[in-house]
């Protein structure tokens, strides 16, 4: 039995390395904690702000005004899954910016062409967001730039568009080449007033977007069209794997280290299981459960499963 569960993790290993995307939690659904306040973006595993405080918004989160859809800055399904960050590229009261990052799952080679994709909205809540921009794009580094990313007129690519829409997601997507073996994304505005469209909307004093689905590929294709689908990812760490994805009446878990494993609903509660402990495999008996959105955590890993019966 061990030795079929292994030779499908490979195969199905096999088929998503052949369309990787470098950008680790692409879509922020992997989270340590619920956000309860702002500038929590940290929460979404692998993200940081390196600059301001770049906020995290997601479903499960225990107080309004950072749930998703409705929350503090606006009404906005999230593009897939149940979360999204949320940053400011503009304020009337001063110079003001929020930049994001990550480290990538590898370093870029040098010459090669990359595409870039993610998706952005402008927030509408009139007394919070009174102004959009243009600009929004992304800068890469060899390192983290914490309180450091230079705001300089210049970024790996931007969307030169205003974007003012706050029903529908705009997509953008683009491509450069890498001059660099460049480790770290940042999203964000990175040019000054100056250089940037600002156009006001309402009384609010910001430009606030919310940002989902990041992807950064050699594939156009699958970075143009890339969308989260937990039913098509794999949870690539070593130390613990699950399948199949949906699950129906059972979930297989290998995991390593034999941490303690908890299960919490889309609410963020934590819910009662069964697990048959086989080494290093635990088996869960999941038929009793309502048809939804769950997540398995294993110490500060987290991984979002689909129960459909």
């Amino acid at each position: 039995m061990f030795k079929k569960i292994t030779i499908l993790l490979l195969v199905l290993s096999s088929q998503i390395n052949a369309q990787v995307n470098l950008v680790p939690n692409p879509s922020f659904e992997t989270y340590t904690a619920c956000p309860n306040s702002g500038g929590q973006i940290v929460d979404a595993i692998g993200w940081d702000s390196y600059i301001g405080s770049v906020d995290y918004f997601n479903l499960c989160a225990p107080v309004p005004s950072f749930q998703t859809p409705n929350n503090g800055f606006g009404y906005q399904s999230p593009v897939s899954g149940n979360a999204y960050a949320g940053l400011i590229t503009y304020w009337d009261g001063g110079f003001a910016r929020e930049i994001m990052g990550i480290q990538l799952t590898t370093s870029l080679n040098i010459s090669q062409k990359y595409y870039i994709s993610f998706y952005a909205t402008l927030a509408s809540k009139g007394n919070v967001v009174g102004y959009s921009s243009n600009k929004l794009g992304i800068k890469l580094s060899k390192v983290a730039l914490y309180m450091n990313t230079p705001i300089n007129n210049s970024s790996n690519y931007f969307y030169n568009t205003d974007i003012s829409d706050t029903l529908i997601w705009t997509h953008v997507f683009g491509s450069f080449i890498a001059d660099s073996a460049y480790k770290n994304l940042m999203i964000g505005n990175f040019f000054d007033n100056s250089n940037s469209t600002i156009t006001n909307h309402a009384l609010g004093s910001y430009a606030y977007y919310f940002i989902d689905d990041v992807c950064l590929s050699t594939d156009s294709i699958f970075c143009k069209n890339f969308e989260y689908v937990g039913i098509n990812e794999i949870y690539t760490d070593n130390k613990m794997q699950f399948f199949p994805n949906p699950a129906n009446n059972t979930i297989t878990i290998r995991n390593d280290l034999i941490l303690p494993i908890k299960i919490f609903n889309s609410l963020g509660d934590e819910i009662s299981f069964i697990i048959e402990q086989k080494r290093n495999l635990n088996m869960i008996d999941c038929s009793n459960w309502e048809t939804g959105i769950y997540f398995i955590k294993a110490k500060n890993l987290s991984q979002k499963i689909i129960i459909n019966h």
